[in-house]
């Protein structure tokens, strides 16, 4: 009905991109709040580190770091989900975005330990806080990597539908 009702594609495509980020974020705020409340509940609450962690990950207070990992998750589940969009834009089909973006995913879960650079494969996940704060640029590499691959994809999604609006 909102392409109906609104002026292009273009905006209707800007719409569509801007309510799944509001929902990305709603959905990884709501996550974080029930972990939390849960963790609040059952556990005990401390405000350091334990005794697993290394010396250098300790000079980062914790609410930092369950910062890093809220702004990780969440633009990794931006960019699935505009994957999954752009899929489907593409091939006029929901339902093989939903079993290409579950391919993407396993094929990066089994690859990762075996890749060198693996930045690319890591949007959603990462195999821990300790080596996502400690390690060299890795948090630069892993939060560039996803905006590039959200904008290549936005830019695409917007070319396919000026193509289409084009023909039509």
């Amino acid at each position: 009905m909102l392409l109906f009702r609104s002026n292009s594609r273009c905006e209707y495509w800007v719409t569509k991109l801007a309510a799944n980020a509001l929902a990305c974020i709603a959905y990884s705020s709501l996550l974080f709040t029930i972990h939390f409340c849960f963790g609040l509940f059952f556990f005990s609450f401390e405000t350091n580190w334990g005794p697993l962690f290394q010396t250098s990950i300790q000079s980062f207070h914790p609410l930092i770091g369950i910062t890093f990992l809220y702004v990780h998750f969440t633009l990794g589940i931006m960019v699935i989900s505009i994957l999954g969009q752009t899929v489907a834009l593409f091939f006029h089909h929901a339902p093989f975005s939903y079993i290409a973006i579950t391919i993407y995913l396993t094929i990066s879960g089994q690859l990762y330990p075996y890749v060198e650079n693996s930045s690319f494969l890591s949007l959603l996940f990462y195999p821990s806080l300790q080596l996502l704060l400690t390690e060299e640029g890795s948090l630069a590499s892993l939060y560039g990597t996803s905006f590039f691959i959200m904008l290549i994809a936005i830019i695409s999604s917007f070319i396919w539908i000026r193509r289409q609006a084009s023909i039509l």
